[in-house]
């Protein structure tokens, strides 16, 4: 029986690791892989220390929940020279402590003409010709050859390919009159749903998933989920009691928790804030009575769009959560 081993699925840059290394005078290191590559953790540290050819540098492994950037451990981190980071984007609202190096983790998973020609078909039938092309860490290196092809169809990419997040998304904004179609190239709904929410269902988004090679207009079901949001925030107006739970590292976001505070308190409503490195459903039943009539996560905002969807009182992102207090105009996502 074959061992999968991660170079089957994926490739990184083991030459930088070990300059990293070398260049810090690194002794003791810490490995932070996402959550579904961790079981490889054990075939990079042998890479790496067989590349290296010493046996006097430790390299741990980060065992912690890991679906992001924004979540690191800075008590953890702390304890190690350095901390290498696979597999995501550095966090764009918030500065990772100086030890934290981010390392790319490509998918080796490529895009076939055909499913390109599928989407090319769609777009021209539909007269979507303004697309933009949006994608994830994993698969920043095939997105110029996504362009390339599309462009030599005659759809013309407006600005330059974005690397997005769950709740970050570039520039879109800026572009957005410009827009026909937005284009996830990803695995999966979770980012091409971000994206449609962020604007607000205004445009198709399409995921191009390379893993399934399935393009899908997922309009309908971006359109769906904000349906069910617009009701729950409906639900949310007559609330007399707030608890806002707040998160760690770059997931404690000061100037949103003040700018809701402000907010809460010209409603006139009473407020409770809560602290909370990870959110579960669990957490949130610990933490919950019927003294509360809803809840705002400003730590994950796509907590409350997928895990505490179900919950029986309104859950909340910042963004829904001052459309409802009367200080955004339309439905803003993420903030």
């Amino acid at each position: 029986m074959k061992v999968m081993r991660i170079t089957d699925f994926y490739e990184y840059d083991l030459s930088k690791i070990v300059s990293e290394i070398r260049n810090r005078k690194a002794k003791k290191v810490l490995l932070q892989l996402p959550n579904g590559v961790k079981r490889f953790s054990y075939e990079i540290i042998d890479e790496i220390l067989k590349k290296l050819g010493s046996n006097s540098i430790t390299i741990d492994i980060d065992a912690n929940p890991l679906y992001g950037s924004c979540i690191i451990d800075e008590d953890l981190v702390g304890k190690y020279d350095l901390v290498l980071h696979l597999g995501h984007e550095p966090y764009p609202y918030w500065k990772a402590p100086s030890n934290v190096v981010f390392i790319d983790l490509f998918s080796k998973v490529k895009v076939p003409n055909e499913l390109l020609e599928r989407l090319t078909n769609i777009l021209e039938r539909r007269s979507l010709r303004n697309v933009m092309l949006l994608t994830v860490q994993q698969h920043k290196n095939i997105t110029d050859y996504v362009l390339s092809y599309l462009r030599s169809r005659g759809i013309y990419i407006v600005g330059k390919p974005l690397v997005i997040t769950g709740c970050w998304f570039a520039n879109i904004a800026k572009y957005l009159d410009s827009i026909d179609a937005l284009v996830v190239i990803a695995g999966g709904l979770f980012h091409a749903i971000g994206a449609g929410l962020h604007v607000n269902a205004s445009r198709s988004v399409f995921i191009l998933d390379p893993y399934s090679n399935v393009v899908k207009d997922v309009t309908i079901d971006i359109r769906k989920i904000l349906k069910i949001r617009l009701w729950k925030l409906k639900k949310a107006e007559e609330s007399k009691t707030w608890l806002l739970i707040a998160g760690f590292s770059g997931q404690y976001r000061p100037y949103i928790i003040e700018e809701l505070k402000r907010h809460l308190k010209a409603k006139g409503v009473r407020y409770y804030i809560a602290y909370s490195r990870y959110v579960t459903l669990d957490m949130l039943r610990n933490v919950d009575n019927k003294l509360i009539d809803a809840v705002i996560i400003s730590s994950c905002p796509r907590l409350a769009i997928e895990d505490l969807s179900g919950y029986e009182k309104p859950v909340l992102t910042p963004g829904e959560a001052l459309y409802v207090l009367g200080a955004r105009n339309d439905y803003t996502y993420p903030w």
